[in-house]
């Protein structure tokens, strides 16, 4: 098994559309088979949690929430990316998600063509990805 902490279980998931902007928080588990206690931090792109949020000596198998603090807009591209180590080895995972859009033609656009979110998801990823 690996040495590395694991980032597990993100909600929203990974690639998730249609999000409510009604969502109360993010939330992951951490994992780290050496059993070693983990430091974490969170960031995100829009900001909406109120900065970079961080924990320390988290325990191997514990669920995180992150509150988010902002109101979130429709239609939009959030990315979040969660680093946490165990003090040897560090794990670095960028998530995104899609808000939902309140436009009834957008959302029948939406069903009847290609996942246009997913592509402007796909190439932000490739943008970040050149960044981070």
């Amino acid at each position: 098994s690996p040495e590395y902490p694991i980032i597990s279980n993100p909600s929203p998931a990974n690639g998730e559309i249609d999000v409510s902007i009604s969502l109360s928080d993010l939330s992951f588990t951490l994992i780290d088979y050496e059993d070693d206690l983990m430091d974490y931090t969170v960031t995100m792109i829009p900001d909406v949690i109120g900065g970079p949020q961080s924990g320390i000596d988290i325990a191997n198998g514990t669920t995180i929430n992150i509150p988010i603090t902002s109101t979130l807009d429709l239609n939009t591209i959030y990315v979040w990316i969660v680093n946490v180590t165990d003090g040897t080895h560090w794990t670095n995972t960028s998530f995104y998600f899609t808000t939902i859009s309140n436009s009834p033609v957008e959302i029948l656009d939406h069903f009847s063509w290609a996942r246009k979110p997913a592509t402007v998801s796909d190439a932000l990823l490739v943008w970040l990805g050149d960044i981070v």
